[in-house]
């Protein structure tokens, strides 16, 4: 006779003893309806957030200006599940700007090595909000996705957007940082 919910076996009151056969049966029933519930666990785990991949000081950029020719600052590489999760990417650059008005762009690569003919993720401008000098380049990416799975590199890149004069980057403290969240599916 099968139990109600999961059909386990179990020998009816007037059937034969017969305690490896029921045991086996009953085991094998149990295993069955185990594995089901740890597949669909892992398959709603692997949905959520995984929280920091990746974290770890940021490459700096020499002290300078630089022109109107993109310039890549540096790159990162981490660790992409799948084409179907979610990354945002925060930088802290340990930088100040002090002059002209800046693009960046978030570029990535799959493998090791991000050139400024990368395909862009993200371009974005800035100016100096200059009060007292200089203020420090912090920056929060959307939400990306489509990276495939294994190694991804992300490099942040910077031009000015002229006509003559060029941006100013200055290291102001040894803290730059580089984080890379995996936002879910």
């Amino acid at each position: 006779m099968p139990t109600p919910n999961y059909s386990w076996p179990y020998p009816a009151g007037t059937s034969a003893p017969n305690v490896p056969v029921d045991i086996k049966a009953l085991a094998d029933a149990a295993d069955a309806t185990v594995k089901t519930v740890a597949n669909r666990v892992t398959t709603v785990e692997g949905e959520y957030s995984r929280g920091q991949v990746f974290s770890g000081p940021a490459q700096t950029a020499n002290t300078g200006t630089f022109g109107t020719t993109e310039t890549l600052l540096w790159q990162h590489s981490f660790t992409s599940v799948s084409n179907t999760r979610y990354y945002q990417f925060v930088i802290n650059t340990g930088w100040t700007m002090s002059s002209g008005t800046a693009s960046f762009r978030l570029r990535w690569a799959v493998g090791g090595t991000v050139t400024t003919a990368s395909t862009s993720l993200w371009p974005f401008r800035m100016a100096p909000q200059v009060t007292a000098g200089f203020n420090q380049l912090s920056i929060v990416s959307p939400l990306f996705n489509g990276f495939t799975a294994g190694t991804v590199t992300v490099g942040l890149t910077a031009f000015s957007d002229g006509p003559t004069d060029g941006i100013l980057l200055r290291n102001t403290d040894n803290v730059a940082k580089w984080d890379v969240i995996d936002m879910g599916t």
